[in-house]
């Protein structure tokens, strides 16, 4: 009987949905979003994403994030936020084929107050180059970047949306010091650096600690911040865990939020958006 009743109390502290900060962006000068979208998954049944979308929507309008990177969707996913979103473009390929197929790390951008300057993808594999399976990882995975213009304070800076293998160890670790390289690469060494994506482990782990050793966590060193877990489940009674990430660097971090709203339905997705108000230095 004891361990009935510790079952059901674990379901219900799993089950319970947390409580969201208010929103605070000070005087920061952009804001920036990942959002996990789950894949068009008819298995889904009530939270398929043909019944999430229009909340999608709904959340994207309200926040208006300058720009925010995707993870998991699929082309037509991809297309209905390009087709139903005001002022947004985006850049990003499917991580098959580099074209359309398998899901994106889309990065969407507001057309009205950046510019974009540059953009590409890349593969976590031992050859980015081309879409590839890399080390032990269970599925192709991806990063996309772009370099944008701040229009109103004419300040550039760049943004990379990754989603990194959710079973390979060995994949996570090398995908991590893969980032922290190709941003050496392709950046200017005095331009501001955003990271986000679905990480598929904590903050903690040792696989994430190149990223972790150049950048700053969003949530733990923004001036106002929140302690929830981004990954929900769509609160089918598994332990949330805080998996999604923004990091950054020559910029503070005004505030952090998880988006923990229902906008219409009790979840827009399996993840929760983050976002993040950022100040140029």
């Amino acid at each position: 009987m004891k361990t009935f009743y510790f079952l059901i109390t674990i379901i219900l502290i799993c089950s319970c949905k947390p409580i969201e900060i208010e929103d605070f962006s000070g005087d920061s000068d952009i804001t920036v979003m990942s959002f996990n979208l789950r894949y068009d998954e008819p298995a889904d049944e009530e939270n398929q994403w043909e019944n999430r979308k229009e909340s999608c929507l709904t959340m994207l309008n309200e926040v208006k994030p300058t720009v925010f990177g995707i993870q998991e969707g699929l082309h037509n996913q991809v297309s209905y936020l390009d087709n139903n979103l005001q002022n947004y473009s985006y850049v990003g390929v499917g991580r098959d084929d580099g074209h359309s197929g398998g899901e994106y790390a889309a990065i969407f951008y507001d057309t009205t107050t950046v510019e974009l300057l540059n953009n590409g993808d890349f593969w976590l594999s031992e050859t980015p180059e081309y879409p590839s399976l890399g080390w032990d990882a269970n599925n192709i995975r991806i990063c996309t970047w772009g370099k944008f213009r701040d229009i109103d304070k004419d300040k550039e800076f760049y943004l990379f949306n990754t989603h990194f293998d959710h079973k390979g160890k060995t994949a996570q670790g090398e995908s991590s010091k893969l980032i922290v390289q190709k941003i050496e690469e392709i950046t200017e060494s005095d331009l501001p650096v955003f990271i986000t994506g679905d990480f598929n482990m904590l903050i903690g782990n040792s696989r994430l600690e190149p990223i972790r050793n150049n950048y700053f966590s969003a949530q733990r060193f923004a001036e106002r911040s929140d302690d929830n877990k981004s990954y929900n489940a769509f609160g089918l009674g598994i332990i949330s865990r805080n998996i999604d990430f923004i990091f950054y660097n020559r910029s503070k971090a005004v505030s952090y939020k998880t988006l923990v709203k229902n906008y219409g339905v009790s979840y827009i997705s399996d993840h929760y958006p983050i976002i993040t108000h950022f100040k140029f230095q």
